[in-house]
């Protein structure tokens, strides 16, 4: 039986994992449980300021521990104990009676920024999200079925978590936590503030489903063409041998990147028809 794996997106407000994880657990008739919750995320602290070089496949993710979003981080690890700080069993546990929550999985993007300010940093989003997808999709010593949350962080980290989930053949696993908009304010006063009490903390960690919290799937608008099989293979591709997108100076070359995806969806379509 596949277990599952939500890939989720996270910046400053770890409400939209916790509450991602709560809307597939929610969704009616089919609930979800997520067996195992992958984070992405960006430092939370600069190094040096460097210019950001393309890296390798195996070089993705810092394991330096200081440089782990740890309140945010800590937010969701508290949320997911079997017995939360309100004093029973967190919702995803109660809601389904499951007898444990998920495994969790911190994954920092491993650039010299807290955030994504190049082209080269954003590539490299990219790339984690594919490396995260396929690591599961092909995993031979279990099989996952793979959701992808692109509701936390920086837009460009939505989009590039979208774009990852198109090219690997996730798109129709690939939503957006969408909150009412007092949760969403209440979320940025805790974020700024810190949470009043335990009641308030858990509105924005856990908003109300229904009413202040609803699943948006992004799949069904995605355009057919992009889904080809062939993206796959360049989504591979990137991982693997980044090299050949990127210009003399080592920066993404946006025109390369546009050349060879026409050529590799053509080049589907010719194999299809």
């Amino acid at each position: 039986m596949a277990r599952s794996v939500l890939i989720a997106t996270m910046g400053t407000e770890p409400g939209a994992v916790t509450t991602s994880v709560d809307l597939l657990a929610a969704r009616t008739p089919d609930p979800v449980r997520i067996d195992r919750l992958v984070v992405l995320m960006t430092p939370r602290n600069e190094t040096d300021g460097a210019p950001h070089a393309v890296l390798s496949a195996d070089a993705l993710c810092t394991d330096d521990e200081d440089r782990i979003r740890d309140r945010e981080w800590g937010m969701v690890q508290d949320e997911f104990k079997a017995q939360s700080r309100y004093g029973h069993q967190c919702y995803y546990v109660k809601q389904l009676d499951f007898l444990a929550p998920p495994e969790l999985e911190p994954r920092v993007l491993n650039i010299p920024h807290d955030d994504l300010t190049a082209p080269n940093e954003a590539f490299d989003f990219l790339r984690l999200c594919i490396s995260e997808i396929l690591r599961h999709k092909d995993s031979t010593s279990d099989e996952w079925d793979v959701h992808v949350s692109i509701s936390g962080g920086r837009k460009s980290m939505s989009a590039m978590a979208l774009q990852a989930a198109i090219m690997t053949g996730c798109a129709a696993n690939t939503f957006q936590a969408v909150v009412s908009r007092e949760v969403e304010q209440e979320e940025g006063e805790v974020v700024k503030h810190g949470a009043d009490d335990d009641a308030q903390l858990e509105r924005v960690m856990h908003p109300a489903i229904p009413g202040d919290a609803w699943l948006l799937p992004v799949g069904d608008a995605i355009p057919w063409k992009l889904q080809t099989p062939g993206a796959r293979g360049w989504a591979e591709h990137l991982l693997n041998d980044p090299e050949s997108v990127l210009d003399d100076n080592g920066q993404v070359e946006s025109v390369k990147l546009a050349q060879e995806a026409e050529r590799r969806v053509l080049a589907s379509e010719q194999m299809g028809s």
